[in-house]
């Protein structure tokens, strides 16, 4: 997981746009954001603080190149599936916050699959309800990026029955 954001890392600068889409679980602790691989297992905060990625292991890539188009896409869960296992915890700075708000840099675009806190639906398909949505409205030609993620986030709420509600944060 690491390998792979470094290699696009060192290769960013190649490119006029950076494009990272995760889906996944996604964690915070003590105001950073995670990103969980699935094959590890997570006993503990400090598990994730060894094992899991740091969004700013992406972000740093990001913030390199302001002057181009930058768009991170995190479709986590925003919960912590794990924490009812932790033991001898003795803050509860993970509990029910899901992931922390990011500031886009300039020439940035972060979007997350379901406002803070909230838990992201897996849907019925192969896919998320979020997903989905994105594969057919990146589809859409002569359509602006801001407005890509307004169909985005109306298509997610009506199918979820106001449940999900996508948010971004743009600097682009």
């Amino acid at each position: 997981f690491k390998s792979v954001v470094r290699k696009f890392g060192d290769e960013r600068k190649n490119y006029d746009v950076g494009f990272v889409y995760y889906a996944g679980h996604g964690i915070q602790i003590n105001n950073e954001n995670f990103l969980l691989p699935t094959k590890e297992v997570f006993n503990s905060k400090y598990d994730v603080l060894d094992k899991a990625l740091s969004v700013q292991n992406i972000m740093r890539y990001l913030t390199l190149k302001t002057n181009q188009v930058n768009v991170l896409i995190l479709d986590a869960c925003r919960d912590n599936p794990f924490e009812k296992n932790w033991t001898n915890q003795t803050r509860g700075d993970e509990k029910g916050r899901g992931l922390a708000k990011i500031p886009p840099p300039t020439g940035s675009l972060i979007a997350f699959s379901t406002n803070a806190g909230n838990t992201a639906l897996d849907g019925n398909g192969k896919n998320s309800v979020y997903c989905e949505s994105l594969a057919r409205n990146f589809k859409l030609v002569n359509t602006s990026i801001d407005q890509v993620f307004r169909n985005v986030r109306s298509n997610v709420l009506e199918l979820t029955n106001n449940l999900q509600t996508p948010v971004e944060s743009s600097q682009l």
